[in-house]
């Protein structure tokens, strides 16, 4: 596994994109809020003989620099950036599921398939409303208070100084992920014609399963995928099961590995 790499301004992990034909189904993650592609090293291990990438989105981890997106079409658009031509599986966990989705959206005939783990539905009028304001105050405030709802206050604290910092300055990519998920509806399912596993954790916030169980039923073609015990993020604490949802995504779409 390369590390360290930078595209077009983007920190990415990638496996075999270089020799890979231009017709090899290209294995991409995408995270969430207030995550990075890190997150996804052990999982794309199963997946070694694949051509795989994961990268940080823009205004986090080492793609800091490249700035905050203007809406989830950005998204989309860094997403094929780095992907290219070749044909695609994306797997996104949380807000990288939603931009899963809006990618198999927007581009039908390049995406074959997609993993979406708990994708967030705040545009739906029952989404939970409340809880720690994180639009209205400083960036770095609403990161750290992110941090600490998601880790603990004790495993924040115990983090090193310079972690701390360079968490606090993903506040602005936070806001604007959040923003643009609660101003409206920011994918169709309905216009998604590849298949998609939608997952979710028996230990996620009823708000996860719910809305796991309304996007697929409302897609074309889909499946559901039940990680017993899991949270929210499953992909780091139960990798073994998350790989497994992966790879059921990837028999659904017919995606057979390189080679």
């Amino acid at each position: 596994m390369a590390l360290g790499r930078y595209e077009q301004g983007f920190y990415l992990v990638d496996r075999d994109l270089d020799t890979a034909s231009a017709d090899d189904v290209v294995l991409a993650f995408v995270h969430g809020a207030m995550d990075r592609s890190a997150a996804f090293l052990r999982a794309m291990r199963r997946f070694r003989g694949r051509p795989q990438l994961a990268y940080d989105r823009r205004g986090y981890g080492r793609s800091i620099e490249v700035g905050v997106a203007g809406d989830f079409g950005d998204h989309v658009d860094d997403l094929f950036t780095l992907v290219g031509a070749r044909p695609v599986m994306v797997v996104g966990h949380s807000a990288g599921a939603v931009v899963a989705l809006a990618a198999a959206a927007a581009r039908p005939d390049q995406v074959v398939g997609v993993a979406a783990f708990e994708p967030p539905t705040p545009w739906v009028p029952w989404w939970p409303r409340g809880g720690r304001p994180v639009l209205d105050i400083a960036p770095e405030v609403a990161a750290e208070n992110f941090m600490v709802d998601m880790i603990g206050e004790v495993h924040w604290n115990d983090l090193p100084p310079g972690t701390r910092d360079e968490r606090r300055r993903e506040g602005p990519a936070l806001q604007a992920d959040i923003a643009q998920l609660e101003a409206g509806a920011v994918v169709d399912v309905s216009h998604i014609v590849a298949p998609v596993v939608v997952g979710y954790g028996t230990a996620t916030a009823s708000r996860h399963v719910r809305a796991a169980k309304e996007v697929a039923e409302g897609l074309a073609r889909s499946e559901l995928f039940v990680v017993e015990g899991a949270g929210h993020g499953a992909h780091m604490s139960h990798v073994a099961e998350f790989g497994d949802f992966v790879q059921q995504a990837i028999t659904l779409s017919g995606a057979h590995p390189a080679g």
